[in-house]
């Protein structure tokens, strides 16, 4: 597999996840502005590398041949383990908790387990402190793609600058998807893509 296949690869598995949040807020008419697009995807990029830095350090301690048979295991756990949420939620229609300012810590724990939820003030768009968090919640199951990348020596700056580019584009596509077309629900399905393409890479791999 090609190193640019690769990276447009891990991109779309990393970051389609921001599609189904973007079409939570579109059918909600939620407004994400590109400069919270932008803050966003900034967040997701920087967590990710952020990750491979960490595997590049374990990288030091195997051999490439162990490093890239661990990197690849890495991503067959994690696609799994994408699945397995997917497949355990079944059909169940998402419950949107409503969190509010005063709920302090609580609510910012809330964005971390549900993305959809980062419209604290209610104020109808995703700014400022908001944009960060929501952010750190759509990066937190790529920490340990990061990880598995680095093993695979996939090169750090264009897989996170190919990152940030696919969060802005899936997080724009969902919001208007959310708010132009009706009927979108089957979009739903399609979540089970990033797990299954991170499967793939690491079987082509071990």
């Amino acid at each position: 597999m090609s190193s640019l296949l690769m990276i447009a690869l891990l991109a779309f598995a990393v970051s389609l996840d921001g599609l189904a949040v973007g079409l939570s807020y579109g059918l909600r008419r939620i407004y994400i502005p590109w400069s919270s697009a932008l803050l966003i995807a900034t967040c997701s990029a920087l967590i990710f590398l952020i990750a491979m830095q960490f595997g590049s350090l374990i990288a030091l301690a195997l051999s490439e041949s162990l490093a890239e048979t661990i990197g690849g295991w890495i991503f067959i756990v994690l696609g799994g383990w994408i699945v397995f949420q997917l497949y355990r939620q079944g059909g169940e229609q998402e419950e949107v908790p409503q969190l509010k300012e005063e709920d302090g810590e609580n609510a910012w724990i809330g964005v971390m387990k549900k993305p959809s939820t980062a419209d604290i003030d209610h104020s109808g768009s995703i700014v400022g402190i908001e944009a960060v968090f929501l952010g750190v919640a759509l990066s937190l199951d790529a920490f340990a793609a990061g990880v598995g990348a680095a093993l695979l020596l996939v090169p750090p700056l264009p897989i996170s600058a190919g990152i940030a580019l696919t969060s802005i584009i899936c997080l724009q596509l969902g919001v208007w998807l959310g708010r132009s077309v009706r009927g979108v629900r089957w979009i739903e399905r399609w979540r089970f893509l990033p797990g299954l393409v991170l499967i793939m890479m690491g079987l082509w791999k071990i």
